[in-house]
């Protein structure tokens, strides 16, 4: 959790990595979003952004990515719903290919 004010310069931030080796987690969210007046209504804004570093097996499907969420709260905790923005939020999440088979790795392409 991270509190921050709609007119702060930096309006970003990553997680902490649990050991040396893992890749960042990082979000970041632009200017045109900070003056939405969405966000603008709220004096405090909470940033709630966390991660399953190791995503479980879903289904036989094998995730290459940590779950990811990331939500924005008004002072009184209530969610600020952001749709149809005209400059996306980057999230950066790091792929790895550990765990899969050597079929599904030949597949890959990222």
């Amino acid at each position: 959790v991270k509190k921050l004010s709609a007119t702060a310069a930096d309006f970003s931030g990553n997680l902490e990595s649990i050991s040396s080796s893992d890749a960042e987690i990082y979000f970041d969210i632009p200017a045109a979003v900070r003056v939405d007046p969405r966000v603008t209504n709220h004096a405090d804004i909470s940033v709630l952004f966390s991660a399953i570093k190791r995503s479980p097996v879903m289904s036989q499907v094998t995730p290459i990515s940590p779950i990811v969420t990331l939500t924005l709260a008004g002072a009184n905790g209530g969610k600020i719903t952001l749709n149809n923005l005209s400059v996306p939020v980057e999230i950066r999440i790091p792929i790895s290919r550990d765990g899969l088979c050597p079929d599904e790795i030949s597949k890959y392409t990222g």
